[in-house]
């Protein structure tokens, strides 16, 4: 049982960090600059781990 816990969190974890940086890649580059924010910089953001939830 173990062992199908992990991929699957591993996709929730996946999905959700693709899903953050798709948020993120859609707004206007004046609203990235707002929050300190470059285009390059927006995987890295994504791919930290972090409370999502609170940017719905």
């Amino acid at each position: 049982m173990a062992l199908l816990t992990s991929p699957l969190r591993a996709l929730v974890v996946w999905r959700r960090r693709r899903s953050a940086a798709n948020r993120l890649g859609a707004l206007p580059d004046h609203i990235l600059k707002d929050i300190a924010l470059s285009r390059g910089e927006i995987p890295f953001v994504a791919s930290q781990d972090a409370d999502w939830s609170r940017f719905r």
